[in-house]
Formats: C-alpha cells, sequence, structure tokens
C-alpha cells in the first residue's frame, strides 16, 4: 500500500474513532470490530466518501471508489466534491445543512460521478451525518444505477412506443374498470365521437352511446361476470344501424383472478361486410347462371341426340350403297364422321355436366390399387406401345372412387395418347407439402408448351401435334379432370419446370 493509502486508511480509522493509541486497553472484541469495519470498507462494492463538512472535499474513501473514478490514491484526496460529483438538486446544499444541525438523520439524491476522465455515470447517494471524529463531516454512499438507468430508459421508449401505436392505430381501443368506466381510450376512439381522448376519460358508454345499453352493455357485464373473453364478435354499430363493426372483449385480471376491467377493442368492417354480401349475391347469380346453364345443355344435347344418330345411320346406308372413290362417297364419308363427332362431343358435355350435378359418394381409396386396376384395363395398349406405368407409395384419401378414378385415367391417356418416339414411361407419385398430398402423374412423351398451361384445361381444346399426327379425341379429358379435382376443393396445374415430358400434379381435399 502506498503512503497515500496508509494516510487514506488512517485518516478513516480517526473518522470512525478508532486508533491505534485508543485501542491500547480495549478489549479484543472491539479489536475484532476495527478489523471487520476496515475489511468491509476497503471490499465494499459501494462507492463510500468521506467529506469535509466546511470544504465539502474528500477526507476518506475506499478503494471501490477510487477505482471506479479513476483516480490514484496520490491525487484523489482532498478533490473538491464538486469536482467528482454533479447533483442535480436545487435543495443539495439546504438538505446538507439539516443534516449538520440534526434536522434530518439521511438524505437521499440522483446524481452523476465523473471520472477522472470526464466521464460519467449515474448513482443514487445516500448522504449521512459523520459526528464520530474530531471533525464532523458528511458520509456518502454511493450506488451505480446505469443499468437500472438503462432498463427505466427501454421501458420508457417501450411505453412511448405503445403509446404511438395505441395512438395511432385504426382500430378503436377502450380500456374500463369493473364498473365500466372509461380508463383510457385511443385517438380513434375518441375521434368517433369528435372528442379528444381526455374528454371520454371517467365517463359511462351510455354517456356517449344512446343505444349502448340495448346493444353492447350485455356483451360487456358478461365478460366481466365471467372472466373469459369474447373475440371476433360482429354486430352493427349502436351509433350507426348501417355500421358494422368486430369486436373483441378481453377481460382484465388483477393480481389474482378476479376481473377488475375491460379491453374493448372495436374496427369498423362495414366496406367487408358490403363487399361478402356482394360476393354471396354473385355466387348466387353465378349458381343460378350455371344452372341454367345446365339445363340448356341437357335440353340441347337431348334435341341435338336425334337428328345425329339419324345422320349417322343414313350416312353408313349411304356408304353401302354408292361407289367406293366416288365423289358421293366421299361425302357420305364427311356426313359420317361429322355425325359421329357431333355424337362424341355431347357426350362429352354430358359427362361434364353429370359430374356438376352428382353427389359425391366419399370413401376411404387406396390410390395405388386404383393405378394398379387402370393399368390393368390399359395393359394391351400399353403392351402394344412398349409402355409401362411406375407407380410409387401413394397416401389413402377420402375420395369419390369412380371419379377419382377417372381422373387418374384420363392422365395416364392424355401421356399414351402424346407419347413419343421412344418406349413411354408413365410415372404416378406423391408427396406431402405444406400439409397437404400433392399427386403427380408424369410422362416422358412429347411435353406441353408452358404458354398453354391453362388453355389445356378448357373444353374441347386440342394442342396441334406439330410434325407429328394430333391423336384422335374431343379435348374434354383434362376438363373433366379439373371439374373432378374442384368439386373435391383441390386443384390441379401443369408442372412448367418439368422438363422430361408433360407432368401433372393436383390436389385432394379431404373435407366432406
Amino acid at each position: 500500500m502506498t503512503s497515500s493509502s496508509s494516510d487514506c486508511k488512517s485518516s478513516m480509522q480517526q473518522e470512525a474513532n478508532i486508533d491505534s493509541s485508543s485501542m491500547t486497553g480495549e478489549s479484543n472484541h472491539t479489536i475484532r470490530d476495527a478489523s471487520r469495519f476496515n475489511t468491509i470498507f476497503d471490499h465494499a462494492s459501494t462507492e463510500i466518501l468521506f467529506l469535509n463538512s466546511s470544504t465539502l472535499s474528500l477526507t476518506a474513501y475506499n478503494k471501490h471508489a477510487r477505482v471506479q473514478l479513476g483516480y490514484s490514491d496520490e491525487d484523489i484526496k482532498g478533490v473538491p466534491f464538486d469536482d467528482i460529483c454533479s447533483v442535480d438538486d436545487v435543495n443539495f446544499q439546504n438538505s446538507l445543512e439539516d443534516l449538520r444541525l440534526g434536522n434530518v438523520e439521511k438524505c437521499f439524491f440522483y446524481a452523476e460521478f465523473i471520472r477522472k476522465d470526464g466521464s460519467t455515470y449515474p448513482v443514487k447517494l445516500e448522504v449521512l451525518k459523520d459526528s464520530q471524529g474530531e471533525k464532523q463531516g458528511f458520509i456518502i454512499l454511493g450506488r451505480d444505477i446505469t443499468r437500472r438507468v438503462k432498463q427505466q430508459y427501454l421501458l420508457e421508449k417501450s411505453r412511448d412506443e405503445l403509446r404511438l401505436i395505441f395512438d395511432n392505430v385504426p382500430a378503436r381501443i377502450w380500456r374500463k374498470d369493473k364498473n365500466n368506466r372509461y380508463l383510457k381510450v385511443n385517438k380513434a376512439a375518441a375521434g368517433q365521437f369528435g372528442l379528444e381522448p381526455k374528454e371520454l376519460e371517467g365517463l359511462y358508454p351510455s354517456e356517449v352511446w344512446e343505444g349502448y345499453e340495448e346493444s353492447i352493455l350485455h356483451l360487456d357485464t358478461e365478460v366481466l361476470n365471467s372472466g373469459e373473453p369474447k373475440l371476433g364478435l360482429e354486430v352493427r354499430a349502436p351509433y350507426d344501424p348501417e355500421s358494422w363493426e368486430r369486436i373483441d372483449i378481453v377481460p382484465v385480471q388483477s393480481g389474482g383472478r378476479e376481473t377488475d376491467g375491460l379491453l374493448v377493442i372495436s374496427s369498423d368492417i362495414t366496406k367487408q361486410k358490403e363487399a361478402e354480401s356482394q360476393l354471396e349475391a354473385a355466387i348466387e347469380e353465378l349458381e343460378a347462371a350455371n344452372e341454367r346453364l345446365e339445363q340448356f345443355n341437357a335440353l340441347v344435347s337431348h334435341d341435338l341426340r336425334a337428328p345425329l344418330r339419324h345422320m349417322r345411320m343414313l350416312s353408313e346406308l349411304l356408304l353401302l350403297n354408292v361407289e367406293e372413290g366416288s365423289e358421293a362417297h366421299s361425302y357420305a364419308t364427311d356426313i359420317h364422321q361429322n355425325a359421329a363427332q357431333g355424337q362424341a362431343m355431347i357426350g362429352a358435355l354430358n359427362a361434364l355436366s353429370q359430374i356438376s350435378r352428382s353427389e359425391l359418394n366419399r370413401t376411404e381409396l387406396d390410390l395405388s390399387r386404383i393405378v394398379l386396376q387402370i393399368e390393368t384395363l390399359l395393359k394391351n395398349e400399353l403392351d402394344l406401345i412398349g409402355g409401362r406405368i411406375i407407380c410409387g407409395d401413394l397416401p389413402f384419401v377420402k375420395a369419390d372412387a369412380e371419379l377419382t378414378k377417372s381422373i387418374f385415367q384420363n392422365l395416364i391417356e392424355n401421356a399414351i395418347k402424346y407419347r413419343a418416339n421412344r418406349p413411354l414411361e408413365i410415372v404416378v407419385s406423391a408427396q406431402h407439402i405444406d400439409g397437404e398430398d400433392v399427386f403427380s402423374v408424369a410422362d416422358n412423351g412429347r411435353g406441353i408448351n408452358g404458354k398453354y398451361s391453362q388453355e389445356i384445361f378448357q373444353i374441347f381444346t386440342r394442342l396441334s401435334g406439330g410434325d407429328e399426327e394430333t391423336p384422335p379425341g374431343q379435348g374434354v379429358g383434362l376438363s373433366i379432370c379439373r371439374k373432378i379435382i374442384e368439386r373435391h376443393g383441390g386443384k390441379i396445374w401443369l408442372d412448367e419446370s418439368y422438363e422430361n415430358g408433360a407432368c401433372f400434379k393436383f390436389t385432394l381435399s379431404s373435407d366432406d
């Protein structure tokens, strides 16, 4: 220890009325007390300072204070208190005088300690009168409150941010006490009545809303009594019967489980309700239009079926009675082919109409088994072209058996029709993605240009084969697939990223 430090400890002992000459005849107990005091003083984590009451300069200090303030033993002793501490309190000097006169036992201040390098840190000071030494002075205990100040700053910042949100969100927010009186309201809530928030605080809802007691009071009362929130209530606004509101009423509970108030959040959903009403009307109109279209389709199909059948029969008789290769034979052939095509198109329309009208009979289906059945059905055609179907593990689904079989059969038959000049491979698989099963039917055939990814699902749409011959068909297979899948609550699409042929993916909802 340096001589300055020794002087400091000697001063401390003198201020505490502990010196070697006075301890000569004292008991061991007193010696132990003095030793304990010195140990605590030297190792305390609080800044401890002794001041001369006249000059307010340092007469003693502990190690923690010297280290925190950045001084050496030689520099700190005798330093004026104003040089190491800034007290922003006009009553500081008066309080010291009250201590000196014995009017008070202690006093507290918030201040900043000033380090030797000029930096500062916040402290809470406890000032006591030191009357044990020959010269009266003051004992100052300083506690670093940097962490508390920082936490207080963050708390105030958080409160300011919450207040900013509270005042600027479009939702109307009310905080009520257990008597249903407004404690706090935000600007949106007050602005609805042309008032400022402070003007509403302390009022009862019935003093502001004429229709409150008839329309909303019972809801608030239920939440107050039950302690259970009511969320997502959609009600007519009590102040405007033409408006709609969505209301959340949340109980605010005190330290225990007792409800001591409410937090009410209200949003204007008038435009949303109007949009929903318009949407419902549009859906009803669309359903009515679809029904009329179905009726028209059934009527036209019925009226055309007989003439087309007669045209086909007459064309077959002509073909039997005219010379093959003659102009009449060519005309009869064209009539026969067009009549057959017309019958096929009517059949396709009826199939689509039937899918729209029929009820879904959902049962638990083994899709792997369904694909195997289709493979057996198409075995001769697959053997003829040297094709094969590769089926991975498919999940069980709850769907209509016949309609689901039609999906896979149409997609597989499409792959056979639009095969390329190589052995055909059709891969049927499934993946579980984002909580749902995604099925795919991929082939190594001609492929489909991505720009037709929407067009191909329209009825009677058939893409040209380019240099290759366009296979026969009516262009309804994919339309039927989409109609069935949509009836099951799923969707179908062309995987445009697939490059080895064509790949169709679809989902099937299991909801009833």
